[in-house]
């Protein structure tokens, strides 16, 4: 990105022995009617970031505390595409076959399952639990392309990062977060349902084609949930509880409903963020 000789000076003002500098290829703008925006400036020894300066394009060198707030949106936008990157790109490898062919097992034995009543609050939320996987992985493919789109709109096309746009890719965040979080939650609480129907459907004494059913149904499950399987499960719920410097903010695993996850997910990150750029911030 080119800027002018004014700006090249002040960055280079502030850039300090063995160190480059990189200028982002878009601009922030808070509306994007507004004729002023800012250019981020980050400062690398190497590839370590050691800090940054937001310029902008009509007043040049703002006052620090300002710096910090611009600096937010670039970074925290840079978080969500980081996040459409990586835990979504793991949840879109889910295949919907598999869980769907769960399902289709787990109806084929309902009437196994239900001989014994007390079954049947268990047989009922492994099936829902199993349509909301379904359901979730067909969304979370859904948040992932709108973020895509949004980021590759913003680099190929405008090369300006409004706050409108900003916002919009935090709520599909959120919205993702919040997904996954409950969904933690549910799988967890359904284990035992699963542990249930599982050990009744061995303790069976059944004549063929029974037998070959209630097995089908059992392999199915055991698919799903596992020892190894409900492992993973809590270390990805350990994980959505843990700050950035990788200690629980919750007492225990799946406490938070889902506004209180909100909150205190958006304020530990907001602070960490800005506690962070107002360390590295090189205006003045």
């Amino acid at each position: 990105m080119k800027i002018s000789h004014e700006l090249s000076k002040l960055i280079e003002d502030r850039q300090k022995e063995n160190e480059k500098y990189e200028i982002y290829h878009h601009v922030f703008k808070f509306h994007e009617s507004d004729s002023e925006f800012f250019y981020y400036i980050v400062y690398k020894y190497y590839q370590e970031g050691r800090g940054y300066i937001i310029l902008s394009s009509s007043r040049k060198l703002i006052p620090k505390n300002e710096a910090v707030e611009i600096a937010y949106y670039f970074l925290s936008h840079n978080g969500t595409v980081s996040a459409a990157l990586g835990p979504m790109s793991e949840v879109r490898k889910r295949k919907v076959e598999t869980v769907q062919k769960i399902k289709s097992k787990l109806l084929e034995g309902e009437d196994l399952i239900l001989t014994n009543r007390h079954l049947a609050d268990s047989y009922h939320m492994i099936n829902n639990t199993l349509e909301l996987q379904i359901g979730n992985t067909r969304k979370v493919n859904d948040i992932y392309n709108q973020i895509k789109e949004l980021d590759l709109h913003i680099q190929r096309k405008t090369h300006v990062l409004t706050k409108e746009a900003w916002q919009k890719g935090r709520n599909l965040l959120h919205e993702y977060n919040v997904t996954m979080y409950e969904e933690l939650k549910t799988l967890l609480k359904s284990w035992e349902s699963a542990e249930k129907i599982i050990d009744y459907l061995n303790r069976l004494n059944l004549g063929f084609p029974e037998k070959y059913k209630a097995r089908n149904v059992v392999k199915q499950l055991q698919i799903m949930f596992n020892e190894q399987a409900k492992e993973k499960v809590n270390k990805s719920l350990e994980d959505f509880e843990k700050d950035f410097q990788g200690n629980f903010f919750t007492d225990q695993r799946g406490e938070l409903n889902t506004e209180e996850y909100i909150q205190v997910t958006n304020r530990m990150m907001e602070e960490d963020y800005k506690r962070n750029l107002l360390r590295d911030c090189r205006n003045s």
